[in-house]
């Protein structure tokens, strides 16, 4: 399962249920997060469900799996 989230500022925000989601059924399953930059450009960052904490606290501190490369974000989610 692949989850879209649009991040606007430093913060991803989750309801509890999705929260209780990603930690519970985090084989493969993925967020795939939209990012607003400046000048109207955006970034497209895949991160597994492992990840939903550090996610929840700070986005910057985690490495994405992938960005911007949707060749590699399509072979994680198949191959996974």
């Amino acid at each position: 399962m692949v989850e879209l989230k649009i991040q606007t500022g430093n913060k991803i925000r989750f309801s509890p249920h999705q929260i209780l989601f990603h930690t519970t059924r985090n084989y493969r399953n993925f967020i795939l997060v939209e990012q607003a930059r400046k000048g109207g450009q955006r970034d497209i960052k895949l991160y597994s469900s492992l990840e939903i904490n550090n996610l929840i606290h700070d986005p910057r501190a985690v490495d994405p799996l992938a960005v911007n490369d949707f060749k590699l974000i399509e072979k994680i989610l198949i191959n996974n």
